[in-house]
């Protein structure tokens, strides 16, 4: 498929935020969607250039929130615990393990904590954001055996009841995923599981592919830089195979209650509510949140502090509050 030429733009709806609308104003520049980095160091460099904002971000809210963060190793993978102050009593016992987006390639170290902070301080839950191995030097399956071990070591101290799990974009995929394959590893689902605009498809065969492109000013468009990283994390197997698209896979017979998050300008609407629909032609407890006019893991607008409003909700109908003897 040919690069689309130019973004498309329609008039941003007077029904979100003047946040959200002025986003939705601001031109996009295609250059760094379009892009096709080749070779590890052409990826380590566009890593690099693309983290800085977000790193900063996260600096600058590791100062300014009610929050504080603790580096750990868990079987030897990098998280970080991010606690609020004054915890409710009630969420003490509780866990929120994140797994953050970016295409498999991006937003690791402290890039990658902005969305776990902001929720920690808004919900009261403390967080453990992994840091998960990426490609070039870490296809797959690295990511997902590094959030195996993780959650396996969260259950020795943790009932699966006072777990929930949370990941956006391809940590979406990469929380869905890890659902989907603890049947078979003899292990208990998590009480509740949040998808935000998960790659439940990395086939890209979704509706939303071809009808959002260049609208979505989060992602532009599938066929450059983010169609080459998932190739690059998928390490010659199939974009289609069931383990790297949670579309394709079969469900197990106990599946978490999941909240799926996206918006009507979402590049990933149509893996978002295809996933959504799977799960409940399988009479699998699953709802779904349409956000008018907010983009692919849409941040920065009012529209995401309701988000963490919903979620915390979900996850307080779903999780215990004690273990029992």
């Amino acid at each position: 498929m040919n690069f689309p030429s130019s973004p498309r733009y329609f008039p941003a709806p007077t029904s979100i935020s003047p946040e959200a609308r002025a986003f939705l104003e601001q031109k996009v520049d295609p250059t760094l969607f379009l892009k096709r980095p080749s070779g590890r160091e052409d990826w380590l460099r566009f890593r690099e250039a693309a983290n800085a904002v977000r790193e900063t971000e996260a600096k600058t809210l590791v100062q300014t929130l009610p929050v504080r963060v603790e580096e750990l190793n868990m079987s030897g993978v990098v998280v970080r615990r991010i606690i609020p102050h004054d915890q409710p009593a009630q969420k003490a016992g509780q866990i929120i393990l994140e797994m953050h987006g970016g295409a498999y390639v991006l937003l690791d170290g402290l890039s990658g904590l902005t969305r776990a902070l902001k929720f920690s301080a808004q919900s009261g839950y403390s967080v453990l954001s992994l840091d998960y191995r990426m490609p070039p030097d870490d296809p797959y399956p690295a990511a997902f055996n590094d959030a195996l071990a993780v959650y396996k070591t969260l259950l020795e101290t943790c009932s699966p009841e006072q777990i929930g799990l949370f990941g956006t974009s391809a940590g979406g995929n990469l929380a869905a995923c890890l659902c989907l394959a603890l049947e078979k590893k003899n292990l208990p689902q998590p009480a509740a599981l949040v998808l935000n605009s998960p790659c439940t498809d990395m086939s890209a065969s979704g509706d939303t592919f071809t009808t959002l492109e260049t609208i979505d000013p989060g992602l532009y468009t599938y066929h450059g830089v983010i169609e080459e990283a998932l190739k690059l994390y998928a390490d010659g197997c199939s974009l289609s195979d069931p383990c790297l698209s949670p579309l394709n896979s079969q469900l197990p017979k106990i599946f978490p209650d999941t909240l799926l998050v996206t918006g009507t300008r979402d590049l990933l609407m149509s893996d978002t509510v295809r996933f959504h629909m799977k799960l409940r032609a399988a009479n699998r407890i699953s709802e779904l949140l349409v956000f008018e006019g907010m983009w692919h893991a849409f941040s920065g607008t009012p529209e995401e502090e309701d988000l963490y409003h919903h979620m915390s909700r979900f996850f307080e109908n779903r999780l215990a509050t004690h273990l029992t003897d």
